[in-house]
């Protein structure tokens, strides 16, 4: 439990707010990308090779997107519980110091 000390709330906070940034710059492109097709008017084999992939990379952005907010708020949990496994890490320092020191007062 000693690293708990070094554990930086601070920086998985820096981290989530960069990821969430990204996130959003992911969900803003796809719904700008997701406007631009179907194009009135375009048939064939070309316009149906471009739906396909429009959809593929929409499924891909989609993934991105979710993949990142579950990173974001894993990280903003662990951030928000440092300070509490600093403090029982303390306290369970502190309980054993007290019990250590008890018992080596009650043998003398």
């Amino acid at each position: 439990m000693g690293e708990v000390k070094r554990w930086n709330p601070g920086a998985l906070n820096g981290i989530a707010s960069a990821i969430q940034q990204r996130e959003q710059v992911l969900i803003h492109s796809g719904d700008d990308y997701g406007k631009i097709l179907p194009v009135d008017g375009w048939e064939g084999s070309a316009a149906d090779t471009a739906v396909s992939s429009h959809k593929n990379l929409m499924d891909q952005i989609e993934t991105l997107a979710a993949g990142a907010s579950v990173v974001c708020k894993a990280l903003m949990q662990a951030s928000d519980a440092i300070p509490a496994c600093r403090t029982r890490s303390t306290a369970r320092r502190s309980w054993r110091t007290v019990t250590t020191t008890s018992s080596a007062t009650m043998a003398a």
